[in-house]
């Protein structure tokens, strides 16, 4: 008796930490894609279904180095449907780069990505898929090199 005893513990025992190691891994991205779904709410969109990318740029970000970054984005993304794409600009500054695209630009004057728990330096990438953040991408603007690899990796070399 106290053998089946011992036994069905350890079985509940390992199914218990089965489940919470299961769950722990799930909840950051879930928790993430639910709280960026909500900011997206402000603007009247939400997540999208397929393949998408939100570029953002924070309070931070250099102007000139933005731009920079923003035309490496664009140059190597030439064939990439516009709706594939959305920019967040948290600084309140405009770039001539997006001025006469047909991208969706999302103005967050208040600045509210920056409650998020995404740790945005500079220059973010978030990558989105069936409604959830799949991947994220942070960038200084010390980082060309790594952006620019990132860009051939993610986009393939041009």
């Amino acid at each position: 008796m106290k053998l089946k005893e011992v036994s069905l513990n350890s079985i509940w025992t390992s199914v218990f930490i089965g489940v919470f190691i299961l769950f722990s891994q799930c909840t950051d991205i879930d928790f993430d894609s639910r709280n960026f779904n909500r900011f997206l709410n402000q603007f009247d969109t939400s997540i999208a279904e397929e393949e998408h990318y939100y570029i953002i740029l924070s309070k931070y970000t250099c102007q000139s180095c933005a731009h920079h970054y923003l035309e490496l984005f664009l140059d190597k993304n030439v064939l990439l449907p516009r709706s594939t794409t959305t920019f967040i600009l948290s600084n309140n500054k405009t770039y001539s780069a997006l001025e006469d695209d047909t991208f969706a630009i999302l103005h967050d004057r208040e600045r509210s990505i920056e409650q998020l728990s995404f740790n945005i330096t500079e220059f973010a990438l978030l990558k989105t898929s069936k409604k959830r953040i799949i991947q994220r991408w942070n960038f200084s603007s010390s980082e060309e090199g790594g952006y620019i690899e990132f860009l051939d990796k993610e986009f393939g070399e041009k």
